[in-house]
C-alpha cells in the first residue's frame, strides 16, 4: 500500500466503534464537517504504516491509522462507511467463526447498526459529497 507496512493486528477490530480525526481532518475536503468523534463499523484485522508523504485523517483508540490522505486526491479508509444494517446483518452471519474466534456477540453488532445508521448516512454524504465536489 504505497509502500507502507501492512501487519497483522495485535488485536481484531470488529464492530462500532469511535473514530476521532486529526487535525489535518478539520481542513480536508472529505472530513471537515463531520462530527469528532463519530462511530463507525469496524472489520479489519491488519493495521498499517502511514505511507511517505500520507496525512493522517483519523485514528481509533485501537488503530492509530484509520483514515489518510495521500496527495491531493487519493485516500485510504480501514473503517467501512458503506455498510447498512442488511450488510452488517450479512457480514455477522457470513462470518460467525471468526465472531466466535473474537468473542463477539453477532446479535448485538446489528442491534447497534440500526442505532448508528442515521449518524453513519450524515458521515457517508459528508464524506462522498466532499469528494464529488472535488472532481
Amino acid at each position: 500500500m504505497l509502500g507502507a507496512d501492512v501487519q497483522a493486528a495485535p488485536a481484531k477490530e470488529i464492530g462500532w466503534a469511535d473514530v476521532t480525526l486529526t487535525d489535518a481532518a478539520a481542513e480536508d475536503p472529505l472530513f471537515r464537517g463531520i462530527d469528532d468523534p463519530f462511530t463507525a463499523f469496524h472489520w479489519h484485522g491488519d493495521v498499517f504504516t502511514l505511507p511517505d508523504g500520507a496525512v493522517s485523517l483519523a485514528r481509533s483508540v485501537q488503530t492509530e491509522h484509520q483514515a489518510f490522505r495521500y496527495g491531493d486526491a487519493a485516500y485510504g479508509l480501514l473503517f467501512h462507511l458503506e455498510v447498512t444494517p442488511k450488510t452488517v446483518a450479512w457480514m455477522t452471519k457470513a462470518f460467525q467463526d471468526e465472531l466466535a474466534d473474537e468473542g463477539l456477540d453477532g446479535a448485538q453488532i446489528r442491534r447497534a447498526a440500526m442505532t448508528h445508521e442515521d449518524a453513519l448516512r450524515n458521515t457517508v454524504h459528508t464524506v462522498v459529497g466532499g469528494w464529488a465536489e472535488s472532481l
